[in-house]
């Protein structure tokens, strides 16, 4: 399903997201997918959290140097900490900014959001392939990962946001005009956003965010994540990815 024959990020232009919340059927887009022979999408969004990204990183085979850089964009400011390493424990992300590894399944913690006192969020992150950004520029050409105050509100009473972020195909973009960098179209609940994802170009993350939170009386520490290995602007730290399924 992962095509690699297209060609990476090379402005934030090219960058475009499809997203679903669940229980709600949501207005199509004007956009109109390219016509493809009929096949067989064995991968769906709606797929169990990690389930997506283990099979990309085995059909990936991923090395210790294919990580894609994300960069978190909220409306205000915010801290924000990915879960990574093993046992997963919080990694203070000071720009908004790391690097994740393809195959690999990240819990994030948001909190101290102006519009939101009090509130924490605890979107998931799942890689499912890399981009190529020239060396030292990364964080120019982080792949932006938008959450917007209306899908906070969506997922604060109760509904799941789901994104797949993918890198256009030059032939199939589109054509409207963006004043902010980012194409995105919102499908009804009952399409498949990897299948729709790929038709488009080639998908890059899913991200999820719901209201769910960490049980205070539970130790259990699978809500935080596989923990995989994690690239900070500031003293870089990377582990070899991990090719163990999601617990």
């Amino acid at each position: 399903m992962l095509r690699t024959g297209y060609s990476t990020i090379a402005r934030l232009t090219l960058v475009a997201a499809l997203f679903v919340t669940t229980g709600i059927a949501s207005a199509q887009s004007p956009l109109i997918p390219p016509q493809t022979p009929a096949r067989h999408y064995p991968l769906r969004h709606d797929q169990p959290p990690g389930m997506n990204a283990y099979w990309a990183g085995m059909i990936r085979q991923p090395g210790p140097g294919d990580f894609t850089f994300v960069k978190l964009e909220l409306s205000s400011p915010a801290s924000i900490e990915a879960f990574a390493f093993n046992p997963p424990r919080p990694i203070p992300l000071a720009q908004n900014f790391c690097g994740m590894a393809v195959g690999q399944l990240y819990r994030m913690k948001i909190t101290g959001l102006e519009q939101f006192p009090g509130v924490e969020l605890y979107p998931t992150v799942e890689v499912l392939d890399r981009t190529h950004p020239p060396v030292g520029r990364e964080a120019e050409f982080a792949v932006p990962v938008r959450l917007t105050d209306e899908e906070i509100e969506q997922a604060l009473s109760g509904r799941l946001v789901t994104k797949v972020i993918y890198v256009e195909q030059p032939q199939v973009a589109s054509p409207f005009p963006t004043t902010d960098g980012m194409v995105v179209e919102t499908l009804t609940p009952d399409r498949n956003l990897l299948k729709a994802a790929d038709q488009r170009g080639r998908p890059i993350l899913i991200v999820r965010l719901g209201a769910r939170t960490p049980d205070p009386l539970d130790q259990d520490l699978s809500f935080y994540g596989p923990g995989g290995p994690i690239l900070v602007p500031a003293g870089s730290q990377a582990l070899p990815p991990s090719a163990l399924p999601p617990n």
